[in-house]
């Protein structure tokens, strides 16, 4: 069984602009001097330096994101391969620090088209909840689909954490403040011990681009990454344009659909908590 590939927010960013839209430049700076906080900004990449360009205005206005902070090209210097920007540098831009030119979606909106799908990813994995002495009322939040409790007596144990079942009568209740896991009177659970909730839970992705995830696939997320950033597109874009950008959205969302199906957590839909909220429907959970 191959391993669950962990991304960074960078990545994803890159990868569906070098490979779905093909609308980004990765590269870094190849110039020697530092530039202070207050000057021009200039990513130089020699590599992109090609006279045959004969335009000098080629990336005029494309987003230019470097050091984390986002410009615009107001010039390119086909000549040297220089990105010149007519806004002052925020931070302090090093030889060697990576860029990024966006030509058609801008980096931010990349970086809502990810939101928006991470946010529709689900993983099967155990929520805990430590327990305290003599309470039986604990807050969950609200990311997640329960499916079971249990309890573990030991769980600092790494041979046996000793799993119990919670006894007959616990229950979700829905709150004005959110929802809880209430515990019947005389739960044999105290301080110590482990209350786990079995749940599927909605992934979330750190706005850094360092922030890393887990995720089943990585071609099937950017494809869902690319039909929200030609939705995007669609707006602003001229009639002809906009029917080549919606058929690239209905393509790539379909592929992204088709991949839901084999990415999905496999749900036992016979089971049945003891407060008789019950699971069906393919995965899908009713009362929780």
């Amino acid at each position: 069984m191959s391993a669950i590939p962990v991304v960074s927010r960078l990545r994803l960013r890159q990868q569906v602009g070098l490979t779905r839209l093909r609308d980004a430049i990765v590269a870094t700076t190849t110039f020697s001097p530092n530039l202070g906080v207050g000057s021009a900004v200039v990513a130089m990449a020699v590599r992109h330096a090609n006279t045959a360009l004969g335009s000098h205005g080629l990336y005029v206005a494309s987003p230019m994101r470097i050091s984390g902070i986002d410009y615009h090209v107001a010039s390119f210097n086909s000549a040297s391969g220089a990105y010149v920007s007519a806004q002052t540098a925020a931070t302090i831009v090093g030889s060697g620090a990576s860029f990024e030119i966006h030509m058609k979606a801008a980096g931010d909106d990349k970086d809502r088209a990810i939101d928006g799908i991470i946010g529709r990813l689900w993983s099967r994995q155990e929520v805990p909840i430590d327990v305290t002495d003599g309470r039986l009322e604990y807050s969950i939040g609200a990311g997640f689909k329960v499916f079971g409790a249990y309890w573990f007596a030991n769980p600092t144990g790494s041979l046996n954490r000793d799993k119990r079942e919670l006894p007959i009568g616990w229950n979700i209740a829905l709150t004005a403040t959110g929802r809880e896991i209430r515990l019947p009177a005389g739960a044999p659970l105290g301080s110590g011990h482990q209350l786990v909730l079995d749940a599927q839970v909605r992934a979330t992705l750190g706005a850094a681009d360092a922030a890393t995830i887990n995720i089943p696939d990585e071609d099937w997320v950017l494809n869902g990454i690319a039909a929200r950033c030609y939705q995007t597109l669609i707006a602003d874009a001229p009639g002809k344009e906009a029917g080549k950008y919606r058929d690239l959205a209905q393509a790539y969302a379909r592929e992204f659909r088709n991949g839901i199906g084999r990415h999905r957590d496999q749900i036992d839909t016979d089971w049945r908590p003891a407060f008789g909220t019950w699971i069906g429907d393919g995965g899908s959970v009713r009362g929780v």
